[in-house]
């Protein structure tokens, strides 16, 4: 979901990566579909197989001619939100897939954030240095944050997570091996007011958060979801 698109320029010229954000890949029982809308093509619904902040990748598996890089395509983006008008701008495109960016204009952008703002923020997240992080005696710490106040902290040792602090939307979780993991909020002074517990929706958006976070591995993201159920 992270692979960068890229765009083919012409004889003689270097071929360069295209800046984006990470990519969310969507299933395509997900309800997202492309309603093209456009006069030189027939009427199709495309399934989306990958989404972001700036673009969108198109089924093409193939429906239509591919459309030369930088040409348009008018049509509706129909969300789990409701729907909206908009127009993608051709990026790059093969026999099965049409890659897109969203024009800086469109009101697309501001609800794919809104709609995705969880997995966004999860797949946003960058490491602080290690040198910048204070040592413990229990392990190698790691510390990420990312937009919305959510930061992932954890200690580990031989790629077992020790313990572990989780702050998403307010929302506070911490734990670890042989620990009993606590709830809470973050307050207005970054406090942690601790709770009983979270509602099985808040724990529910934990995990969703966390199969968003790249860096985790498999054996990683397994155990911190499991600690929060």
């Amino acid at each position: 979901m992270l692979k960068k698109l890229k765009r083919v320029f012409k004889a003689q010229r270097k071929r360069a990566r295209v800046p984006r954000g990470p990519r969310l890949e969507i299933h395509p029982l997900s309800g997202i579909l492309f309603s093209l809308e456009d006069p030189r093509y027939p009427r199709i619904d495309f399934e989306v197989v990958n989404l972001s902040e700036d673009g969108i990748g198109l089924c093409n598996a193939p429906v239509i001619k591919r459309p030369s890089a930088g040409s348009r395509l008018s049509g509706t983006m129909v969300l789990p939100g409701g729907r909206c008008k908009t127009e993608l701008v051709v990026v790059h495109a093969s026999a099965t897939t049409i890659g897109c960016s969203f024009p800086q204009s469109s009101g697309i952008r501001t609800q794919v954030q809104q709609l995705f703002a969880l997995e966004l923020s999860a797949m946003n997240l960058i490491e602080v240095p290690a040198g910048e992080v204070k040592a413990t005696a229990d392990g190698t710490v790691r510390r990420f944050r990312s937009r919305n106040n959510c930061e992932l902290i954890f200690v580990e040792q031989d790629q077992a997570i020790v313990r572990f602090q989780l702050s998403f939307f307010g929302n506070y979780i911490e734990g670890g091996a042989g620990l009993k993991t606590k709830f809470g909020f973050l307050t207005a002074t970054s406090l942690v007011r601790l709770v009983p517990a979270l509602s099985s929706e808040v724990l529910k958006s934990a995990r969703r958060f966390l199969d968003h976070v790249p860096q985790l591995s498999p054996f990683q993201r397994a155990y911190l979801q499991k600690s929060i159920k």
